[in-house]
């Protein structure tokens, strides 16, 4: 069960709060106590596996990095790679209007808000050391967890992939020593049922086998109105298959795996219908059915196309191999993967029970390969790592816009309303569905009063927008650690990446509206601000056709960090990384320069972006104090972004803007055990980012030095867990964690009382 609460925003109240917290888990470690039960109570430091170093813990690794650990996570019941919010205070995850295809992750503020596949994650998503091409390729169930690394800020010469924000390392359990396993079921509200289980087998000769396997439903908690159907419900499962062989000297790990999502995703509560509610309700009532639902939020409702079938369909299926060698002066690391992902999607675009627009059988297919080299060994003072990177991907996008059966009356309607006056006391309309309205061309003719535009027909529009880019991306790196005294490292990266993308199209869209206006352009002025209505650029035929572009983008990036033991439980650090990701293309007709508007008319290079780089200076220190009870850990960061990329709305269609951008704060990590059995967890992040310039888009206006949407200032995040035996072979577990988060805004460019959300608090417990 989870519960909400709204609290005010007080930064100093959460700054006192975690400080004071460190300073109580502190104080409350008793003086008497011996070493034995010191060492007993002490706070186990992490491994971290990102350094591609053995045993390394979070406290030897001059960088701020989050790691949690599988009792933690099994506690606070993450499940899937959008519940880490509640423990990792620098991320974000923010869902939009697909699950599969318009969920973006952030870090420190940065994150890629776009719901077009064309644009690749700013944090990077790892799954066993393979690489999530798109956000929502992760988003799927997650097996049994060995641990989560969260590394804040740039990277680039640990990781396969080059990231300009960060990266989130997940680990999965691997088989165990020992035949056995684990089965679990879970039951709540909403008919949520959750069925977990996996089993490991030895198979002999260094072989060892495992199975893990998800299912997971709930309803929707969003009601329709007009069809009684709820949405936003869950429905999920995956089958993940390992093996692994563990010899002398070599190691491998096979894994496959296959999931699928069913659900009706994703609908929104209207919270203002605007000004063309009347409108809209002029023609829905008639129908019997309504045009929106309440528009109090804590209602669930919703008003959609009744006669349209809406939902989302992923199916999912990859198999990877991490192979590893031993030889006697380096190691070798081979990790090969193959991914197929695909999204369909039906959708009611409008998202009121109008039928004026809808999606039908939009798809994202994405097919990757990558494949991983490390040479990793020592030489004297220097702790050495060479690799290389090579990733194919196969984007494709068929987009579907296409109009309702009410799609002409609705803008007759509208144009209608807008065009009398005490001159023309009956306006004017365009289609024609309004009895004794003359047209709109009599405004120029009046003999033309009886000459309308064809009608809007049922399912006219994106008969099927196809879009395929192919990306090959290679990559040299290299990270060093240099051993300059017993207490002085000195940490240095190159990375060299080169990435080609070749784009190719071929749409068609079906519409006599925009046929007409592109070969009249003189009727354009008559219609004025309602020229969107009857030729959306999302249908605009004169981008019809095929056609062809590609990019490349290379970068030479790294890092640069000098750590000092100050004494064995104390290291300070200063680092610098630079951070990049590549261009790409919009996948959107509506992103064409149209004549109608105004432009030069559809060009290939109309969809094309630029890169985005990000360099990164940061302070930090890693501390363990009262006898290895606490572990604090902290950093102040400042991070500098060329060509930020943006998608955003000019009150038409969505165009894309590369900005400069900054992100700077303060992130606070804690850990202690201050009695026996209990342990806390906490988190603070503080994170100002904004754009450094205004972005003008038409009438759409995104004021420079402002906090970027879906971005708080303040995160606090807290966990306790507190164990102990009962009789001699049981053990009970009281389980709390919390995620505290400042008001923010969630648009950018949207009337601020409709887009503000207060503080709130979200707490989870286990017993």
């Amino acid at each position: 069960m989870k519960l909400h609460a709204l609290f005010a925003s007080d930064s100093a109240r959460i700054k006192n709060g975690f400080y004071a917290g460190a300073c109580l888990a502190a104080a409350m470690v008793p003086e008497s106590l011996s070493a034995q039960q010191q060492a007993a109570d002490s706070v186990d430091s992490i491994t971290v596996t990102a350094t591609r170093r053995d045993n390394v813990t979070s406290q030897d690794v001059p960088a701020s990095i989050n790691v949690l650990d599988a009792d933690l996570l099994a506690n606070a019941d993450i499940r899937a790679l959008d519940d880490l919010e509640q423990l990792a205070p620098s991320v974000q995850v923010t869902q939009t209007a697909s699950a599969a295809a318009g969920t973006f992750i952030s870090i420190r503020g940065i994150g890629t808000s776009s719901n077009n596949p064309g644009f690749e994650p700013s944090v990077g998503v790892l799954i066993d050391g393979v690489f999530r091409t798109r956000t929502g390729i992760a988003l799927s169930e997650l097996p049994e967890l060995e641990s989560v690394e969260i590394l804040r800020g740039p990277q680039g010469t640990l990781f396969g992939r080059n990231t300009s924000s960060g990266a989130i390392s997940i680990n999965t359990a691997r088989p165990a020593d020992e035949a056995g396993g684990y089965l679990s079921g879970a039951a709540g509200n909403l008919d949520a049922f959750t069925v977990r289980g996996g089993y490991s087998l030895p198979l002999g000769g260094g072989w060892s086998s495992r199975v893990d396997a998800v299912y997971r439903r709930r309803d929707g908690f969003v009601e329709d109105i007009n069809t009684g159907e709820d949405f936003n419900a869950i429905d999920r499962f995956l089958v993940r298959g390992q093996l692994q062989y563990i010899g002398d000297t070599s190691k491998l790990r096979l894994i496959a795996d296959i999931g699928s999502a069913d659900e009706p995703c994703c609908a929104a509560v209207v919270l203002d219908p605007g000004p063309t509610a009347p409108v809209i309700g002029a023609i829905t009532v008639p129908q019997g059915v309504a045009g929106f639902g309440s528009p109090d939020v804590e209602d669930y409702e919703v008003a959609l196309s009744s006669d349209r079938p809406l939902g989302e369909e992923v199916d999912e299926w990859g198999v990877s191999a991490h192979y590893e060698h031993d030889f006697d002066k380096f190691n070798l690391t081979s990790i090969t993967a193959f991914r197929d992902w695909e999204v369909v999607r039906d959708q009611d675009v409008d998202g009121s029970g109008l039928d004026r627009s809808f999606r039908d059988d939009y798809t994202i297919s994405d097919q990757s390969f990558t494949q991983e080299f490390r040479l990793q060994g020592e030489a004297g003072i220097l702790n050495w790592l060479a690799g290389a990177y090579y990733l194919y991907q196969g984007l494709e996008l068929t987009d579907t816009i296409r109009g309702g059966a009410d799609s002409a009356l609705f803008a007759d309607i509208v144009y209608n309303s807008a065009t009398r006056s005490a001159l023309a006391p009956t306006g004017f309309q365009i289609y024609g569905s309004l009895p004794g309205v003359p047209s709109f061309l009599a405004i120029a003719d009046p003999f033309q009063a009886g000459v309308f535009l064809p009608p809007v027909v049922e399912g006219e529009g994106q008969q099927a927008d196809n879009f395929n880019v192919d990306t090959n991306a290679f990559a040299v790196f290299t990270h060093n650690e240099w051993s300059l005294s017993d207490r002085l490292t000195l940490t240095t990266g190159l990375r060299l990446t080169f990435e080609r993308k070749e784009l190719e199209f071929d749409i068609n869209s079906i519409s006599p509206s925009c046929d007409f206006l592109n070969a009249n352009p003189a009727a354009v002025p008559l219609l004025g601000a309602a020229t969107p209505l009857v030729c959306s650029p999302a249908v605009n035929t004169e981008a019809n056709g095929i056609g062809a572009d590609d990019r490349e983008d290379s970068q030479l990036s790294g890092t640069a960090k000098l750590a000092f033991d100050l004494y064995d439980n104390a290291l300070i650090y200063a680092s610098y990384s630079r951070g990049f990701k590549s261009g790409g293309y919009n996948l959107a007709r509506s992103s064409f320069d149209f004549s109608l508007t105004g432009g030069a008319g559809p060009a290939p290079s109309d969809l094309e972006f630029d890169a985005e780089t990000a360099d990164a200076y940061e302070v930090g220190f890693n501390s363990t104090f009262a006898g290895r009870r606490v572990i604090l850990n902290g950093a102040v960061y400042y991070q500098d972004i060329e060509g930020f990329q943006n998608l955003v709305f000019n009150g038409n269609n969505f165009v894309v803007f590369n900005a400069p951008a900054e992100s700077y704060g303060v992130e606070l990590d804690l850990i202690s055990r201050p009695i026996p059995g209990l342990t806390v967890q906490s988190g603070l992040s503080y994170n100002i980012v904004e754009l450094t310039e205004d972005i003008v888009a038409g009438p759409t206006f995104i004021e420079g030095n402002q906090q970027l949407a879906r971005s708080p200032r303040f995160t606090l995040t807290a966990a306790a867990t507190y164990t102990w035996p009962v009789g001699s072979s049981l053990e009970g577990l009281v389980h709390m964690n919390a995620r505290y988060v400042s008001d923010q805004t969630l648009a950018a460019a949207e009337p601020a009382a409709l887009v503000e959300q207060d503080a709130f608090a979200l707490v989870g417990g286990r017993v």
